[in-house]
């Protein structure tokens, strides 16, 4: 078999599965976010502290040997300075699969605005990279 390919990966909102089935709830292609501080009688921060955003990952696999493997992604920041690895997810692949589809979920830990990249890992091989554009807008209430 040749080597396994990403046929899509979709970030989304949510996904239900039913069987072998999956339904994708929300497509994303950018997160825009506003994250409210209060300082009374503090001076603000020279930066603001990390927001956690929730990231869902459909992967569709394609030209996957069966048996078990390991999938996970690293998150790097726009400037390229760190890097943020998700949960790693096992999975099982059945003989004469064509497709396999698996969610990565994590969470990212944003401190800078910009296009972030995905790196897809399948079995500690670097896959596909894929970007999402993410903006954090801080407003400071006194």
């Amino acid at each position: 078999m040749s080597e396994p390919t990403v046929r899509y990966a979709i970030f989304c909102s949510d996904v239900e599965r039913k069987g072998d089935s999956f339904s994708i709830l929300g497509v994303i292609d950018g997160i825009k976010k506003i994250a409210k501080w209060e300082y009374k009688g503090q001076q603000p921060p020279k930066e603001f502290p990390a927001i956690t955003i929730p990231i869902k990952l459909l992967i569709c696999l394609e030209n996957i040997d069966s048996g078990k493997h390991k999938i996970w992604m690293v998150a790097i920041q726009p400037s390229g300075e760190r890097e943020q690895s998700s949960p790693l997810v096992e999975f099982l692949v059945k003989p004469d699969t064509e497709m396999q589809r698996v969610l990565v979920n994590s969470e990212l830990n944003v401190v800078e605005n910009g296009p972030y990249t995905f790196r897809i890992i399948l079995d500690g091989d670097p896959l596909k990279e894929i970007k999402l554009p993410i903006e954090i807008h801080h407003i400071i209430v006194k």
